[in-house]
């Protein structure tokens, strides 16, 4: 069981993301949707050296899972808002 608040929340959105690679077969979720925002900020963490070695390894085993999908799929980046 996870007692930390901020642990339990960046399980909970690691396993949406996953979820949603298993529905959909690639990780490019939308920004919109549960989980889009969470892997941008992650992986931006990760690369300026900021995840735990913990996290860096659960994100890089959930990126590995997706790698196939990539080289075929462009991301699906929502059209900007008319202002």
């Amino acid at each position: 069981m996870i007692w930390d608040p901020h642990e339990a929340s960046w399980q909970g959105n690691l396993t949406t993301a996953a979820a949603y690679h298993q529905e959909h077969g690639h990780l490019a979720i939308p920004i919109t949707q549960p989980a889009g925002q969470f892997l941008i900020d992650q992986r931006a963490a990760a690369r300026k050296g900021r995840l735990t070695p913990d996290r860096e390894a659960q994100l890089t085993t959930l990126d590995r899972l997706d790698a196939p999908a990539r080289r075929g799929l462009a991301p699906q980046i929502p059209p900007s808002p008319t202002r």
